[in-house]
């Protein structure tokens, strides 16, 4: 961003500093300010005028105006105050801006010019140029192009993204390589200095001036709020409550219009959001940072409108449609906008965009930092691509897009080095790096396939071919072919050079300049970009190639001449001197380097040593080496055939004599060629096909038809042998298909045996897939929540699997589908077992809190299990409710009962343990042929078609147990209502024959009371229901009433007791007295005389 200094008229520049110079001179020797001789030189003032001239030489080519139209420019007030201020602050800039305004009219535009220091930017700004000062102060002396910056800032209907971008990437980085080029030093200086830091700072700023260009605009969503619900959930803030359709008044509220104007709203709330909710690009349309963008973009608009729909005005909007029963505007509105199933696949997809590590690649300045790229890239896709949803169809293309910015940035890395300038060694570690890097990129790209095969099996995606289309292929191509070609070019230097002795054999003989030759054959290959592989850079180098080889050529030529001329010379035998034996040697070896007769005789050679006659049999057996031993099948072909017609083909192009046995095996080896490739990749995909099936030992019984049919192809060509494709093969019949009976019959069977191997590869994949996926529904048969919803879909999709098998025609599918079922029936066992075990014990667990509550049972056989899920997904799974009996203890026409019957609780019971047994005895059995129907599938009973039958497999007491704990539990319910079906008495007895039975007896009376007493603890307190975990007896109802009674009777019996006693207190009474008045009545003279008996 050097300065743009424009070529500004003498008249300008020069003449104006000195015409105000000299005006400034009274200024600068103090006469002319009133100081009257002061010593003290005040600093030179700069002068506007100065600053107008400047200006109206550069911006009219700049900024495409007239001095005419520039002069508003310095019309305003301020123009001179800021241009002193400009020129006296440090660090200060200006702006000068041309802005294009407003016209009512369709006439030629108006535009305006303005000089301000605050930099502000609109759509109507058609340019702006800043001027940046390159000192502290303007000098008035110097010229102000050497003093200024000058920068465009292009403006109009364009975002500032691209001028921004052009800027960095075509100025300023560039000029800061160029000038760390320039300075020559080292890595380990640079690095002191912090270059490497500067320049990924730099290529960073690129890349995001770049990103901010291909960002996908998402459309901002800005729902529309009624003037008077806005008004009323700001009326709601400043009173500091929530926000209701009280804050509206009434009238409003029943207002149709104002009703009818929020549905519009709703509606059009509905078709804004679904212009995001279904926003989709085509990710094979632009580059990896254009997805990714998107999806991370997508997902904050979503969120912005969530928080919208969330807003307090949403609320009431949708709010007064329901107080207005306006419900088919609010029932289906979040279901319309689409909104939440957009939100959830933008969410899981962005699993995968968030932390791409994409940047790396794109800001890496050296190979090393493209390298830790792509493997960073790769290790990203494949972990998140097993756990984000993000289809493989998109991934595919998103790789390829991720292989084109590979191939730019790699261009960018390559082309900063200029290899053809650069020394070989320095060449030839750079394409090395280049070429580990393509095998880096090979190595990331197979692991990802098999990623994309395993996760597109798991998700059961619909089939396709997990290929990538590098976009680097031809890049690859080139730079592997250049290394090769370099290399030679430098060994041809290195013999044409002046250590070699033959760069001045071609002077010494009038001749040429053979090493000036070879470098001016590289010197055409110097001016191209070697790197170039679009069709016409692919043109170009081929036209450079050719034009090296024929300057190469000549030499080649040349080199005979110069030795015949150096025998001329010297005469014969000139090679017995010491200097005419060193010459010889070199001119002998460069020779052999050039000549090709000892490389073809060598060809030739080892294709005579080898036994390449076409014949033997079409397969052998070979015993394995190593590991557990065993044999494999192969093809009896020597793989160097397959490549012997090419080579001889390519051979007899250049000019060469191939003898005719070898051409006849060529032309042998090219009839048997596409049917020995066709025998080994059947043979591969046979052995491949078996290694699979063996390491699945479910599958070999289904598979085991197809597995046969190859077996027998391979056992029918183990007596066919090659000759019998080579010497009738040309009296074949041509031009019929596969199945004419004419065509040559061996070749018949290689294509029938590979189109068995294919279809038993086939087979076995898909089968694969299946047992996979039944397998892992069986398991899930362990842990699934213990509800009939839960066994049903796993039984179902496992059916479904069976029945898929059924109609791909797997054999013995009746046998493999019982030994599955018996699985099936351990696992559901099991699973009885637990739950009935977790039955008995909450059946039999008193709840001391609120017995009103249904009892919740959960499937604790998910924890037993050791299943590895969270405790929050195990809560929510699994529940069953053990829902508690209550009976009420009730009084009827003086009737006391218990209502109803305790025989109900144990119905109740009954039916509830075979309600949670039916969870698993009601499923469907698995069935190997549900779509026949026959007479052997109509006749059996319907106990076969569910588990039903499990409920006899118990070995223990285990089914027992729980009817032994109802019949417990109902026995101690009858234990204590008959302690309440007592008190019928007190209603049955009269009290007469009560006082009879216990006539006078005080003790029977007291005895009596005592039992009233204790016998009141049953009733008398503040409870009104008594609770057995699961059955629970109210007895509020009849409480009362047998209190009230028990009062009753209480107090007849204390009221006839206490009579009873007060009789026997007045007959104890009386007796005291008479006994007393008796004892008194004698004298005690009278007692002297002896005793007395009372």
């Amino acid at each position: 961003m050097a300065a743009l200094s424009p070529s500004l008229p003498s008249e300008h520049i020069n003449g104006t500093s000195s015409s105000y110079t000299s005006g400034l001179a009274p200024d600068v020797n103090g006469s002319a300010n009133g100081t009257n001789g002061t010593t003290t030189a005040a600093p030179t003032a700069f002068d506007p005028e100065l600053f107008k001239s400047y200006l109206l030489a550069l911006l009219p080519p700049v900024i495409g105006s007239t001095p005419e139209e520039l002069e508003e420019l310095f019309l305003d007030e301020e123009f001179e105050d800021r241009v002193s201020r400009f020129a006296a602050e440090g660090g200060s800039v200006l702006y000068v801006q041309k802005v294009k305004e407003e016209a009512e009219d369709e006439g030629p535009p108006i535009y305006a010019y303005h000089l301000t220091s605050h930099l502000t930017y609109s759509a109507r700004h058609v340019s702006t140029v800043a001027l940046i000062k390159r000192t502290p102060v303007l000098d008035t002396l110097v010229p102000l192009a050497s003093q200024l910056h000058i920068l465009n800032l292009f403006g109009g209907d364009e975002t500032p993204y691209e001028s921004l971008h052009a800027v960095v990437s075509q100025a300023v980085k560039p000029w800061f390589d160029a000038f760390v080029g320039a300075r020559g030093s080292g890595k380990d200086a640079d690095g002191k200095l912090g270059i490497p830091m500067t320049k990924r700072k730099f290529a960073e700023l690129e890349l995001s001036l770049l990103h901010l260009q291909q960002n996908v605009e998402i459309p901002e969503t800005d729902l529309v709020i009624h003037p008077q619900i806005r008004k009323a959930v700001e009326l709601a803030r400043s009173q500091g409550v929530r926000p209701t359709i009280a804050h509206i008044p009434a009238h409003v509220l029943n207002d149709s219009s104002f009703l009818n104007t929020l549905q519009g709203h709703v509606n059009i709330w509905i078709k804004s959001i679904q212009g995001v909710t279904k926003l989709s690009r085509d990710v094979s349309s632009g580059t990896a940072s254009q997805e990714i963008n998107f999806w991370l973009s997508l997902e904050r608009a979503l969120e912005g409108i969530e928080a919208q729909l969330r807003s307090d005005a949403v609320n009431m909007v949708l709010d007064c449609l329901r107080n207005a029963k306006r419900f088919h505007a609010t029932v289906s509105f979040i279901a319309d906008t689409g909104l939440k199933e957009a939100t959830d696949v933008v969410h899981k997809y962005n699993q995968l965009m968030k932390d791409f590590p994409l940047n790396d690649l794109l800001s890496a300045t050296d190979l090393d930092k493209i390298q830790e790229a792509i493997i960073a890239i790769f290790n990203h896709i494949n972990k998140k691509l097993k756990l984000s949803p993000y289809p493989i169809r998109r991934a595919l293309p998103l790789v390829e897009a991720i292989s084109k910015d590979f191939n730019d940035q790699l261009l960018r890395v390559l082309t900063s080095h200029r290899l053809t300038y650069t020394p070989y060694e320095t060449f030839d570690r750079l394409l090395g790096q280049t070429q580990e890097l393509f095998r880096t990129w090979d190595d990331q790209i197979k692991e990802f396939t098999n990623v994309a095969r395993e996760v597109t099996r798991r998700r059961s995606e619909k089939f396709i071919p997990i290929r990538i289309q590098p976009a680097h292929a031809k890049l690859m191509e080139r730079t592997r072919y250049l290394r090769d070609w370099r290399k030679q070019h430098e060994q041809l230097a290195l013999m044409t050079g002046p250590t070699r002795g033959l760069a001045n054999i071609g002077k010494d003989v009038g001749g040429m300049d053979m090493e000036e030759e070879v470098k001016e054959a590289y010197e055409i290959i110097k001016s191209i970009d070697v790197l170039d592989v679009s069709v016409e850079g692919t043109e170009i180098w081929v036209t450079a190639e050719n034009a090296y080889n024929e300057r190469v050529a000549r030499i080649e030529r040349q080199l005979f001449t110069y030795m015949k001329r150096v025998e001329d010379v010297l005469g014969k035998g000139w090679e017995l001197y010491a200097e005419g034996q060193k010459l010889q040697a070199e001119s002998t070896s460069f020779r052999r380097k050039l000549d090709t007769k000892p490389v073809f005789e060598a060809w030739l050679n080892d294709i005579n040593r080898r036994d390449m006659g076409i014949n033997g049999r079409l397969f052998e057996v070979m015993r394995i080496r190593g590991g557990a031993g065993g044999y494999q099948l192969a093809v009896n072909f020597d793989p160097q055939t397959i490549t012997l017609f090419k080579e001889t083909r390519n051979l007899l192009w250049l000019g060469f004599s191939v003898p005719h046995a070898v051409s006849n095996v060529a032309k042998e080896a090219k009839r048997v060629y596409p049917h020995a490739v066709s025998l080994m990749e059947t043979v591969r995909t046979y052995g491949q096909t078996l290694d699979l099936i063996d390491s699945n030992k479910g599958i070999e019984m289904l598979i085991a038809e197809h597995r046969n049919s190859a077996q027998k192809m391979i056992g029918k060509g183990m007596s066919l042998k090659w000759e019998h494709f080579s010497s009738p093969y040309d009296h074949r019949f041509v031009g019929s298909g596969i199945g004419d009976g004419r065509e040559n019959k061996h070749v018949q069977y290689v294509r029938e045996f590979a189109s068995i191997v294919s279809v038993l590869q086939d087979k076995a994949n898909s089968l694969i897939d299946s047992y996979k996926e039944i397998s892992r529904l069986v398991e899930e048969l362990h842990t699934c929540p213990f509800s009939f919803e839960a066994f049903s879909e796993l039984i179902g999709k496992i059916q479904a699997a069976i029945d898929r098998l059924n109609l791909e025609g797997y054999a013995n599918l009746d046998h493999w589908v019982a030994e599955l079922d018996q699985k099936v029936e351990g696992i559901l066992l099991g699973r009885l077992k637990d739950i009935i075990q977790l039955w008995c014990q909450e059946f039999d667990r008193i709840d001391d809190g609120d017995t009103r509550r249904d009892l919740t049972v959960r499937d604790h056989t998910l924890k037993r299990r050791g299943d590895k899920r969270t405790k929050e997904e195990k809560n929510s799974e699994g529940l069953l409710t053990l829902a508690p009996v209550v009976h009420e203890i009730r009084i009827q026409n003086q009737v006391i009962f218990l209502d109803p019957p305790i025989e109900y609780a144990r119905d109740t019971w009954i039916r509830q343990l075979h309600e949670w047994l039916g969870i698993v005895c009601r499923q469907r059995r698995l069935q190997s042929s549900r779509y026949e129907i026959g007479l052997q599938l109509s006749g059996r009973a319907a106990a076969d078609l569910t588990y039903v039958s499990l409920l006899t497999r118990f070995t223990d007491n285990t089914l027992e147990k729980p009817f032994t704990l109802i019949e417990t539990k109902v026995q101690q319910v009858k234990e204590y209502v008959a302690k309440w079906l007592q008190f019928q008495s007190l209603w049955d007895l009269e009290a007469e024959y009560v006082f009879n039975r216990l006539g006078d007896s005080l003790a029977n009376w007291q005895q009596l009371l005592t039992e009233i007493r204790q016998t009141r603890s049953t009733f008398d307190n503040s409870e009104t229901q008594h609770s057995f975990g699961v059955v629970v007896i109210d007895y509020e109802q009849v409480q009362s009433k047998v209190n009230s009674k028990y009062d009753s009777w209480q107090r007849d019996i204390l009221s006839r007791f206490g009579v009873k006693l007060g009789n026997a207190m007045k007959e104890m009474h009386a007796s005291i007295l008479k006994a007393r008045h008796d004892l008194e009545s004698h004298s005690i003279e009278g007692l002297a005389g002896g005793a007395r008996r009372f």
